[in-house]
């Protein structure tokens, strides 16, 4: 029974980390930790940014401030210059459900150990990473914003 309670409670700690995690991701309490440099925003930058919305020529702080710190920077060598690429990326799960074949070991009533094959069924999930938004830059400012279309 005691395990029980801890399983309880290990998953009430970790809906609470989730929820405190989600509450830090939001533009609002970016917006609150960034305070000073947000003041300095215009006024019609800040609606945007309180919105987690971003527009051409936006500066770096702007879109950490409104979408957050990227999943990944790229550094973008082309004839025209270097530019840094913010990528944002996004979790799609889903369960597949596949017949598995194992050999298991076991006791008979005589005593003798026994070999069996026997197939089960499992649920073998699939985490996939895919890139919802690239954000590119040239002197500190966006220059050009990619969203996936579906």
């Amino acid at each position: 029974m005691k395990a029980c309670g801890t399983i309880r409670g290990g998953y009430v700690a970790g809906v609470a980390a989730l929820l405190l995690a989600a509450g830090c991701a939001s533009p609002a309490a970016r917006v609150k930790k960034h305070h000073d440099v947000f003041q300095t925003f215009p006024k019609t930058v800040q609606e945007q940014v309180r919105q987690g919305k971003i527009q051409l020529g936006y500066t770096e702080q702007m879109v950490h401030i409104a979408k957050g710190p990227p999943d990944r920077k790229y550094e973008r060598h082309a004839s025209k210059g270097t530019t840094l690429v913010w990528s944002y990326t996004d979790i799609t799960a889903d369960t597949e459900r596949q017949r598995v074949q194992g050999r298991y070991h076991f006791t008979d009533t005589t005593g003798r150990t026994r070999t069996t094959t026997e197939a089960v069924w499992a649920d073998i999930q699939h985490r996939r990473e895919y890139e919802v938004m690239r954000v590119e830059f040239a002197d500190g400012k966006v220059i050009a914003i990619e969203h996936l279309k579906r």
